[in-house]
């Protein structure tokens, strides 16, 4: 039966751990009308799975899914909806849900703002009145990592001056009940006193992370960040200013960073006495920076650094064309350096910050 003239469907208050085990597009029916789910106080535990298949675009005139107090209890993936009414409503409240994902709706976005580019009238006319998406998530235990990022990049950079032919997606981003669970940092804290500049994910990945260091990455400015401050360290990690080790960078097992455009190294308080690893940065410079470059800020305070290596600027200038790094601050206050030659200065004068206190002890 294909459920034709179906609008409003309610099964709250049951067991289900399930309502469509087997993925289907149309397991609420195939009729046009359907207005209404109402699935809240049960046992279901995916929503990604039971729900991102369904085909929306079939329902014409939904307006309510009602998913609250179940067990979702994983990173949801909003979906697009496709329906004529101004307002549809996503309630997943009560549940267990980690974090959120918009990955569906940013690419919409996208889709979108490319046709309004192109074609203005022809947007319009596609889409004269937008619809607003209501979802409500407050009362879960969020982890308030690089994952949520793009929800909360969402909500407050938003793009706004098309939203009367765009369709937007709002949440209860201000609810005095929707507040952080992890990571400890951050701990009760309600969403709306999150900064994005925060946020962030831990990196242990071992590729990528030095042995003994912590390391974080920060998608808000693309930065990584690499903490081996006071760990006994004699010398420069290897291979730490290598291009090809911040690519495709796994933070978790559906999440890989592309590529970084920060890389702070914090190596102060060890007995770090040799700089020959920075010759490989020789080659780096500011003038030829573009959107693959990474850019290093580099802290090498109360070491042991006696002398600066003699970097060969003739050379670096040579090589610049195959450059993807580049060094950006260079501190190193608290060591044992004599006044450095001209010659290295000069082959550092494309450092954009000049050295701090070279002879302090």
């Amino acid at each position: 039966h294909t459920l034709s003239n179906l609008e409003s469907i309610d099964l709250s208050r049951n067991q289900l751990v399930t309502v469509n085990p087997t993925r289907s597009k149309i397991p609420f029916g195939l009729g046009t009308k359907l207005r209404i789910i109402k699935l809240s106080q049960n046992n279901l535990t995916q929503f990604n799975s039971e729900f991102e298949s369904i085909g929306w675009n079939l329902f014409f005139e939904f307006e309510e899914l009602d998913l609250s107090y179940n067990k979702i209890n994983e990173e949801v993936i909003i979906p697009m909806f496709y329906s004529v009414k101004p307002t549809i409503v996503l309630d997943l409240r009560y549940n267990q849900i980690t974090s959120i994902n918009m990955i569906n709706v940013l690419s919409y976005e996208k889709g979108f703002l490319g046709l309004v580019n192109s074609d203005k009238m022809r947007a319009q006319e596609f889409r004269p009145n937008a619809r607003v998406l209501n979802v409500n998530i407050a009362n879960n235990p969020f982890n308030c990592d690089c994952h949520l990022y793009s929800l909360l990049h969402y909500v407050r950079k938003r793009e706004s001056r098309f939203d009367h032919i765009i369709d937007k997606v709002t949440f209860d981003i201000n609810s005095d009940e929707l507040k952080c669970s992890s990571p400890d940092q951050h701990a009760n804290k309600l969403f709306y006193y999150l900064l994005l500049e925060d946020i962030s994910c831990s990196v242990e990945n071992k590729s990528v992370c030095p042995a003994k260091c912590s390391c974080s990455y920060y998608p808000e400015s693309a930065q990584l960040s690499i903490q081996c401050s006071n760990r006994k360290l004699k010398s420069i990690p290897n291979d730490i200013f290598n291009y090809t080790r911040y690519q495709n960078i796994k933070v978790s097992a559906n999440s890989i960073i592309s590529a970084i455009k920060l890389l702070s190294l914090d190596l102060s308080s060890n007995f770090i006495y040799d700089l020959t690893p920075l010759s490989a940065l020789s080659s780096y410079s500011s003038n030829v920076v573009n959107q693959n470059s990474i850019m290093v800020d580099l802290n090498l305070d109360q070491n042991n650094i006696s002398s600066l290596p003699n970097l060969s600027y003739p050379q670096a200038k040579h090589n610049l064309k195959t450059s993807p790094v580049n060094l950006r601050t260079l501190s190193l206050r608290y060591n044992h350096l004599n006044l450095p030659s001209s010659s290295t200065l000069n082959s550092l004068d494309y450092i954009q910050d000049s050295f701090k206190n070279l002879n302090s002890t």
